[in-house]
């Protein structure tokens, strides 16, 4: 078992309305930004897939270099790039179906 100061987070930068928005939680352990999402309040097919109530994250250098690789590869898509008012995100899923975020902060 391994204990993370995670804090609730804010989403104040989401155009969404607030009661769509997931609860999330998350620390920075060194030059990793650790966040934990509940999808559960997320029912629509771009921002939920399968069963899964949980999503894993990655902070990324070049977000539009990344995609053009995962395209390559035949990865999905399921929530194409968008600006955030700390960058940019998309989500795409694993080969097991799973969700993952991929996001570039502004500083990058």
């Amino acid at each position: 078992s391994i204990s993370l100061p995670l804090e609730s987070d804010s989403h104040s930068d989401l155009e969404e309305a607030q009661d769509e928005t997931p609860q999330s939680y998350s620390c920075q352990v060194g030059d990793v930004r650790v966040v934990i999402y509940a999808l559960a309040p997320w029912t629509g097919p771009e921002r939920r897939t399968k069963s899964h109530d949980t999503m894993v994250g990655f902070a990324v250098d070049n977000l539009d270099e990344i995609l053009e690789k995962l395209d390559q590869l035949n990865v999905k898509v399921v929530l194409p790039k968008e600006q955030t008012s700390s960058g940019q995100r998309a989500v795409v899923l694993d080969p097991d179906g799973r969700p993952v975020e991929l996001s570039q902060s502004l500083t990058e």
